[in-house]
């Protein structure tokens, strides 16, 4: 008895890994491009690269409201079902953002869990320091801790207004959104 139930869950699992693997990633990001565009937001020049479990896109430009608003050296995504990842690398935003924040952004990385399947996680780190999020889907709200570099505390002061000051030195930045 003992040996069917392992024997089954051998082939459910390898059935997950099937359906992962063999599912139309690419697919499944034009979709989301569809979904975007209602908002305005339009990837565009984008290579494509699907393999196994990740998608890659690479040199890829995003709009939002019809002006270019960041390039983007690679996007990999990573779909396992129980955890999924996104690490955007090498982004650099144009140059009207400068006013506001560094435009060189080194790594965002995006986490999901099905142990907390209502969460993601964000960290991110550039010019402007680092910062650790999270966005709460149900909740809709934002959650993000800023430890500011040297150039943000020196040159973006009306940034850091936007986040309140702790104890340690990090700003907090809470929003519903």
């Amino acid at each position: 008895m003992v040996k069917k139930i392992a024997l089954f869950f051998i082939y459910f699992l390898f059935f997950l890994l099937a359906v992962v693997y063999f599912a139309p990633k690419e697919g499944l990001y034009y979709l989301l491009e569809q979904k975007l565009k209602p908002y305005g937001v339009v990837v565009s020049d984008e290579k494509i690269r699907e393999n196994g479990f990740t998608l890659r896109l690479e040199d890829a430009d995003i709009y939002v409201q019809s002006i270019e608003s960041a390039k983007i050296s690679s996007i990999d995504t990573s779909l396992f079902l129980l955890f999924n990842r996104m690490k955007i690398k090498d982004v650099r935003l144009n140059d009207i953002s400068a006013a506001f924040m560094p435009t060189k952004i080194e790594e965002i990385s995006v986490n999901h869990s099905i142990v907390n399947p209502l969460v993601l996680h964000v960290k991110a780190y550039g010019d402007f320091g680092e910062i650790d999020g999270k966005i709460n889907l149900l909740g809709k709200q934002v959650r993000a801790v800023l430890k500011p570099s040297g150039i943000m505390l020196q040159k973006y002061q009306n940034t850091l207004r936007l986040f309140v000051k702790d104890q340690k030195g990090e700003y907090i930045y809470e929003k519903n959104i």
